[in-house]
């Protein structure tokens, strides 16, 4: 069932049928998944009236999901003040990394540029932090029959998640794996890697071992 159908259903107020996965199924695909989300945003609800809170994240939420559309991404769940992404790298020539990093670079334009026509500088700025790794992805229903959707999860997500919280502690806008940055460089698109510095080996909580990250330092992004 594609998510449009399921949406389908759900306005004609029936229930959408999940499709059974056989065991043998191979439900691994390949995909670049993006994680963004605002930064503090807990702050920023204590500190301003909820119509305020409201406008401010439906802007940013469709600000988002814009970049995500146009760079040929799909928008697999909304997280509160932020969103999942995914890439799709199934087909022959698809430039999965490269859109999806092409994606970051947009998202933090864009809400530099937002942030300015909003007369937001400084400390009332709004930011953004954003986590980018490529693998392999798990597609299938979860939940129960009345209530299921499609959901994509694994490694590769659980790392893009993991990048984007790392952000904060980095002060990078954007987190890559050195994967994504060398799949960026063999789909051509080496170009999109201009403000992307090396940050060295980290650990990301709840994994062993130490993964080697690029990021876009906070300074070259303005958010």
């Amino acid at each position: 069932m594609t998510r449009n159908s399921a949406q389908a259903a759900a306005r004609q107020g029936t229930q959408p049928q999940l499709p059974a996965l056989r065991a043998d199924a191979n439900t691994y695909q390949p995909a670049t998944i993006l994680f963004v989300d605002m930064i503090g945003f807990t702050a920023f609800c204590a500190e301003n009236d909820p119509p305020t809170v409201r406008t401010v994240l439906q802007d940013l939420l469709r600000l988002l999901s814009e970049q995500v559309l146009a760079c040929g991404g799909t928008i697999e769940k909304y997280l509160g003040d932020g969103l999942m992404a995914r890439f799709d790298g199934s087909s022959f020539g698809s430039r999965d990394a490269a859109n999806a990093v092409r994606c970051g670079v947009a998202m933090t334009e864009k809400v530099a540029q937002w942030n300015a026509s909003s007369g937001r500088h400084s400390e009332s700025a709004i930011r953004v932090a954003i986590g980018v790794h490529s693998g392999s992805v798990i597609i299938a229903p979860v939940g129960g029959s009345r209530h299921g959707e499609l959901a994509v999860f694994g490694d590769t997500v659980n790392i893009a998640s993991r990048l984007e919280g790392k952000c904060r502690c980095l002060d990078a806008a954007i987190l890559i794996t050195a994967q994504v940055a060398e799949k960026v460089v063999s789909e051509g698109r080496s170009d999109l890697l201009g403000g992307f510095a090396a940050f060295g080996f980290h650990e990301l909580r709840g994994r062993s071992g130490y993964l080697h990250l690029h990021g876009l330092p906070r300074s070259s992004s303005d958010v």
